[in-house]
């Protein structure tokens, strides 16, 4: 069949904030304060447990936080307090601004209890609270900015924080993956699995002098455009956009970028359309990467997942990930790190 147009175009991955990505953080520092994520299962199975990222924290060694799955309340769309599966962390494990990793979350808290079966669509609450508080314990648990308002409401996944009683957070998203039993990670719509987040500096003099997306589809598309969330911070900083064939070294697009010709140079997400539409095959590997073209700075926003798996909890999966190299050299790709760049699909 031939390609169908797509009247408009499709974004993959999601556009992440035009000011950067960022981390933030809800509080637990009482010991009846808990965070929480409700959101719907992406799929019928099996749960082993959930991951998710702290910031700051001072813990007691002897303290504990419990991670659950719970119900959510038809009421109110708050965890219903019954913790049907969990596992306890201790306080010595807990270090400020790390990903969290807790045993398998079972009916009795342990590796040989019953595990949760969870069907597509379900709305189910990832629970985070204190098992055992030790006075002046706090936790901060990480949210991050993405996506929107609007987004988070659609999906009904959203942050839940309780200090006297339930808040939802529709301004900003979990940092949490879900893990099922067969090893696999899915994407919950409003939860992002970041590990870390950096807005990298680099010109045409740095060791590493340009930096991309590596990336394959399973079916054959049309390729119309890309963005990406950058920044020049500065006139004159102008750098360019590639499209990379299977080769690697033959550029079926490259898209000059004047700055000067910028609305203004904070500005970080950069819209291109290619000259021409460009057909792509199926389960090959394409590049698209961002060149500085002068020895000043620019910025291109990155973010990191702990294990390659997780990437998977993120649009586009883990044939979308970070690909980069020296002076036209040899690339290297990073299966754990990704660059905030997309495509515009406009045909399949």
């Amino acid at each position: 069949m031939a390609l169908q147009a797509i009247k408009g175009g499709a974004w993959i991955p999601h556009i992440y904030p035009t000011g950067g990505l960022a981390f933030l953080s809800l509080l637990m520092d009482a010991s009846a304060e808990k965070v929480a994520c409700v959101f719907r299962v992406p799929k019928t199975g099996t749960l082993d447990k959930f991951e998710f990222r702290v910031g700051t924290v001072s813990i007691n060694a002897a303290s504990q936080v419990r991670c659950s799955f719970q119900d959510v309340s038809a009421t109110n769309g708050d965890p219903d307090g019954t913790q049907d599966q969990y596992r306890n962390i201790a306080g010595s494990s807990f270090a400020s601004n790390t990903w969290m990793v807790p045993g398998l979350l079972t009916s009795d808290g342990t590796d040989t209890g019953t595990k949760r079966s969870v069907t597509q669509g379900q709305l189910l609450a990832a629970v985070i609270e204190y098992a055992t508080f030790t006075a002046a314990d706090s936790v901060n648990v990480n949210t991050s900015n993405v996506p929107s308002v609007a987004v988070h409401l659609a999906l009904q996944s959203y942050p839940d924080l309780y200090t006297t009683s339930w808040a939802k957070k529709n301004d900003q998203a979990i940092v949490l993956a879900l893990k099922y039993d067969d090893g696999t990670y899915e994407f919950v719509g409003g939860a992002y699995p970041f590990s870390a987040v950096a807005s990298v500096m680099f010109n045409n003099g740095s060791a590493i002098d340009e930096r991309g997306l590596f990336f394959q589809l399973p079916s054959p598309v049309s390729i119309g455009g890309a963005w990406v969330i950058v920044s020049s911070n500065a006139a004159g900083r102008d750098f360019s956009v590639i499209l990379y064939d299977s080769d690697g070294s033959t550029a079926l697009e490259t898209i000059a970028v004047d700055v000067d010709q910028f609305a203004s140079t904070s500005a970080r997400l950069l819209f291109v359309r290619f000259t021409a539409n460009r057909n792509l095959l199926a389960n090959t590997n394409y590049r698209l990467t961002i060149r500085p073209d002068t020895a000043s700075n620019i910025i291109l926003e990155e973010f990191d997942v702990s294990a390659a798996a997780i990437m998977d909890a993120v649009e586009g999966g883990q044939n979308f990930h970070h690909t980069s190299r020296t002076d036209a050299g040899a690339w290297t790709q990073t299966t754990t790190k990704r660059p905030a760049m997309g495509l515009l699909l406009v045909g399949l």
